[in-house]
């Protein structure tokens, strides 16, 4: 978060990622994905800003427990609100059914763990970015059966916005981006590879995904070995393209691309839609990031 001067003068406006807060009301200015039946969704740092802080950008956490440096990576505890945390390496997550006893826990407790035996396909070397799919399906049993094949992403969501992790682990490899296109080429900055004759476009894409990969990132895109999937149930409906995500679907998407952004230090620069780096529909990814406001010029 920092502060942002030109909105309401000085010190009376600070910008995050995916908010902005007024000090001078203690309030958000958009609603929070992550809400709780006992305050406001636009509340910000539990209603008590003096005492609590929110560095992860998730929810409040007392000064003394954040500042301490203190527990161990797994120990959990409980606030005054009932609200329970569990230490990560990248500091206090909150729970919302108490800490995780599993070896490979989720990212946080509002996550279901479904885990697709096929799904995973070795492990992500490093996460540098997060790409965003559709399904072209609204039934989720259906879609991760699908994902046994092998191909699938690490996480799903529904129109019911629920959210469902498929890998053991969250940099579990899974195929699904594809052979990524030329981001140089997008951008004007180098020549155009050129399709050989008699050469199949599968084996063209394959041959420019060979190249690409062997460039450093953010001078390529993404691809399986370096990124996180989400997939946004919803059909394709021909001429009249993608249905629209559900607004349980956008506070859930917000909600796990922050967890994701603040788990490996990526900014909005580093969320691409599946069909700008790779042959697919229009509007698969780029529909979603739309709604999500997410406003990321891709190329």
């Amino acid at each position: 978060m920092e502060k942002d001067d030109e909105i309401n003068g000085e010190g009376n406006s600070y910008t995050a990622e995916f908010w902005q807060y007024d000090p001078r009301l203690g309030r958000r200015w958009n609603v929070d994905p992550l809400t709780y039946p006992w305050q406001s969704s636009y509340a910000a740092f539990n209603n008590n800003p003096i005492y609590y802080i929110d560095p992860l950008g998730l929810e409040g956490v007392d000064q003394e427990t954040a500042n301490s440096g203190g527990g161990n990576v797994g120990d959990t505890y409980e606030d005054e609100n009932g609200s329970v945390f569990e230490k990560s390496d990248i500091g206090w997550i909150p729970q919302q059914s108490g800490g995780s006893t599993e070896s490979n826990p989720t990212l946080h407790g509002r996550i279901k763990k479904n885990v697709i035996s096929g799904a995973a396909r070795g492990t992500i070397k490093k996460v540098e970015g997060i790409v965003i799919h559709r399904t072209d399906s609204n039934d989720p049993k259906q879609t991760m059966n699908g994902f046994k094949s092998g191909k699938g992403t690490q996480f799903l969501i529904d129109r019911e916005g629920n959210i469902f992790q498929t890998t053991n682990s969250v940099t579990d490899k899974t195929w699904h981006v594809g052979a990524i296109k030329s981001r140089c080429e997008a951008t004007g900055d180098c020549d155009i590879l050129k399709k050989n004759s008699g050469e199949t476009w599968k084996k063209y894409a394959l041959r420019q995904h060979k190249i690409e990969k062997k460039k450093d990132y953010p001078t390529r895109y993404p691809y399986n070995d370096t990124s996180i999937g989400i997939e946004f149930m919803g059909k394709h409906n021909g001429k009249n393209g993608w249905e629209p995500v559900t607004e349980d679907q956008i506070k859930a998407g917000v909600f796990l691309i922050q967890l994701l952004q603040n788990r490996y230090n990526l900014t909005n620069d580093d969320i691409y839609n599946h069909e700008d780096i790779s042959r697919k529909t229009p509007g698969e990814g780029g529909d979603v990031t739309k709604a999500l406001g997410i406003n990321q010029v891709f190329n």
